[in-house]
């Protein structure tokens, strides 16, 4: 695979801030927009309204004391403008990302969001319970960046051509078996028998416990509404491939060699 090119190392973005729920919640409200996706876990769901009503006031008198919002000569609530940059893009995205990481051998996922509109890129995390920190970076390709970052994401050897065209419940059966004494038996499912060689490689790669990262995508594409994909990156051991559902065949998933240079592209068609 070529390297991939233009992915920052490291970088804090021209803006970051770290809010607890209630906080971003308030700002929210503020531009009239309800929390949605990647702040769906309400720290205030099933308390009533008086006592929600409160909680968004305690969290605005926070922000005013940290100088993020001020009011106005009428007594009207102003958002600092970076801040109001970062919100607004999570609240009104033209195009998303939404990433779940699960490193080797881990059981439960780490998730973050990635939201542009109008210029504005933000990559958005949770560090803790009801913790939500947004970090604002100056184009897409930067976020793409940190969203590489996020996946441990590396350029890797090739695993070999040639793709795979496997149905889902066969695939299902692969992950199930990798790693067992009879897993080679799974091979004999394969709808090409000419494919065994690459079923072989990525039957290695899955008995090695990969880092496994799943991404949904979502574009604003007017007047056709709403563009999606989703995709999956596994890598291990050197070895790195792309499931993605097949262009032309139902319940069917393309397997394929990857890498970070070829999630960069596939997020870019997406964000940038």
């Amino acid at each position: 695979m070529a390297a991939a090119t233009n992915i920052p190392t490291s970088g804090t973005g021209l803006f970051q801030v770290l809010l607890a729920y209630e906080e971003l919640a308030y700002l929210l409200h503020l531009l009239g927009v309800e929390p949605s996706l990647g702040v769906e876990d309400s720290a205030l769901a099933g308390l009533p309204a008086e006592q929600v009503k409160l909680a968004l006031a305690v969290a605005g008198r926070g922000l005013r004391a940290r100088r993020l919002v001020r009011d106005d000569t009428n007594g009207q609530p102003s958002v600092q403008n970076e801040l109001l940059a970062a919100v607004g893009t999570v609240g009104f995205p033209e195009r998303i990302a939404t990433v779940y990481h699960w490193a080797a051998g881990e059981e439960l996922p780490a998730a973050c969001y990635g939201y542009v509109r109008s210029g504005h890129a933000v990559l958005h995390q949770r560090p803790g319970p009801n913790l939500h920190e947004l970090t604002v970076y100056s184009t897409p390709s930067e976020l793409i960046g940190a969203l590489l970052r996020f996946c441990e994401a590396v350029n890797t050897s090739s695993t070999g051509a040639g793709v795979l065209h496997l149905p889902v419940p066969v695939l299902a059966e692969m992950r199930r078996q990798a790693g067992e004494p009879a897993a080679a038996g799974v091979l004999a499912l394969l709808p090409d028998q000419a494919q065994r060689p690459v079923a072989e490689r990525f039957l290695q790669t899955l008995a090695a416990r990969p880092r496994v990262t799943s991404f949904t995508t979502l574009r604003s594409s007017e007047p056709a509404g709403v563009a999606s994909r989703e995709f999956t990156f596994l890598q291990q051991n050197g070895a790195g491939w792309l499931l993605l559902p097949s262009a032309d065949r139902t319940q069917v998933m393309d397997v394929r060699a990857g890498d970070a240079a070829a999630v960069q592209t596939l997020l870019t068609a997406a964000l940038d």
